[in-house]
């Protein structure tokens, strides 16, 4: 009978063991949630004023003239890791008075790039353009939160020998994707 006992106790604590061994911690889980929001959009500026190209004169001779146009920048205050792409588009050179009388950008203008400034988490690659005519990427961002970056243009031209004495306009416009 001795046997049979010492084989019952025996059974009895290894259950017991076995109940505390396997038994789970009691906790309780709060979910928390926290809500980052945009600090704004994505946005370029550009300067609005007009930018008057001194010293040339009519010539039977090609003529260059090459001229700043100020500080771009690109802000981006999304606040996430999608990054940016700036590009740049520009018209013929016209006079506003005589629609006969313009300087074609094709293969006569280069736009060319320089950073200045940036902030932030953002590796910018500029580019420069010689097809303005149509949308050219100037400036490629992989980025990581809120960041800006300025850069400052400048437009080259190269005005075709014989071009008649005028007045001549053209549009630049910056954007950002």
């Amino acid at each position: 009978m001795r046997n049979r006992t010492a084989i019952f106790s025996s059974a009895i604590v290894l259950s017991v063991v076995g109940v505390v061994a396997f038994a789970a911690p009691a906790n309780a889980a709060t979910p928390v949630t926290v809500a980052v929001a945009a600090a704004g959009g994505l946005e370029i500026t550009a300067p609005t004023a007009t930018v008057v190209v001194p010293g040339l004169t009519a010539s039977a001779d090609v003529q260059a003239f090459t001229i700043a146009l100020g500080a771009v920048t690109v802000n981006d205050d999304l606040g996430g890791t999608a990054g940016w792409a700036a590009s740049v588009t520009a018209t013929d050179f016209v006079d506003p008075d005589d629609a006969d009388l313009s300087i074609p950008l094709t293969g006569a203008a280069t736009y060319s790039s320089v950073q200045t400034a940036s902030t932030g988490t953002v590796a910018v690659v500029y580019a420069n353009s010689t097809d303005l005519n149509n949308i050219a990427e100037i400036a490629t961002a992989t980025a990581s939160g809120v960041n800006s970056a300025t850069w400052t243009p400048s437009l080259t031209v190269t005005v075709p020998a014989g071009t008649l004495a005028g007045n001549y306009a053209s549009s630049v416009v910056h954007s950002v994707l």
